[in-house]
């Protein structure tokens, strides 16, 4: 919902939160936004897709989740009304050359009802089919493709940047 009450600070995914110590959440949460809130006591909207932050949890998918697009491209059907969205790193990796840089994933998740599992989504042409770099981003064009932006470097700096349109493996 656009504009709506996804429950941050006091909620982290589906759980509470407790921002002075991101380990230790809170034993209860508000179900509804707070006094002085633009829309006080309107229920907070628990999210579709959550996972754990490797960098608190041992079990985490990754960190940073990073938003993405509904597919609605006609490149590869099989992601047709599929939710792709990805992992800023999953960890490091090692490249084609022998070197080790952060490496993001991106996921695919599918409405199945009110839950939406997920799935990595391989990319053939590297290593361990993560996409190899850093993911900051996805775009979509008009066509309902979507892209993936990515990075060699860990910040806003340098010139690794790249550009990835998601297509069917040949």
């Amino acid at each position: 919902t656009k504009g709506g009450n996804y429950g941050w600070n006091v909620m982290e995914g589906r759980h509470c939160f407790n921002a002075a110590s991101p380990t230790a959440p809170f034993a209860t949460c508000p179900a509804e936004t707070g006094v002085g809130h633009p829309v006080e006591g309107d229920p907070l909207i628990l999210p579709v897709i959550e996972a754990r932050n490797a960098g608190y949890f041992d079990d985490g998918l990754g960190l940073a989740i990073i938003g993405g697009y509904v597919y609605r491209g006609r490149s590869v059907p099989a992601l047709d009304g599929r939710y792709l969205f990805g992992m800023y790193s999953v960890g490091e990796e090692e490249t084609a050359h022998g070197e080790r840089h952060l490496a993001g994933r991106v996921y695919a998740a599918t409405r199945q009802g009110a839950d939406w599992p997920f799935e990595p989504v391989q990319f053939v042409d590297q290593p361990g089919g993560d996409i190899g770099h850093v993911l900051l981003g996805f775009g979509q064009d008009r066509e309902g493709e979507v892209y993936v932006l990515g990075s060699d470097t860990a910040g806003p700096s340098g010139s690794s940047g790249v550009v990835y349109r998601i297509v069917a493996p040949q």
